[in-house]
């Protein structure tokens, strides 16, 4: 539900020679909060799920089913670490490619 909401108020990305608005800034902050909030939150679940079926002797050991929620979870977040280390340092540095020649009738005298 706060999926849609967001992006139904979601403000347009700035062009490329314009700065960020306050309204913009606070959506994607919002945005990586909530997203993050929901990786915890499907952790903490799981983890939960795990503990309350050995509670109920539905499984006799806890560790390999932790290792099974950690690993996939480490996994990913080396992942979103290595990925945002990308975009924030390494494309920035590349030079964008001249775009071709458009071949409209409007161009062309």
């Amino acid at each position: 539900g706060l999926n849609f909401v967001m992006g139904a108020l979601r403000p347009h990305a700035p062009l490329p020679d314009e700065a960020k608005t306050g309204l913009r800034l606070a959506f994607e902050v919002a945005h990586r909060l909530v997203g993050y909030g929901c990786i915890v939150l499907a952790a903490v679940t799981m983890f939960s799920g795990v503990h309350k079926a050995h509670d109920l002797s539905h499984i006799d050991h806890v560790a390999p089913w932790n290792t099974a929620i950690i690993a996939p979870l480490a996994v990913c977040a080396f992942l979103i670490v290595a990925l945002t280390a990308h975009i924030n340092f390494v494309l920035p540095g590349r030079e964008v490619a001249p775009k071709a020649p458009s071949h409209d009738k409007k161009d062309v005298p």
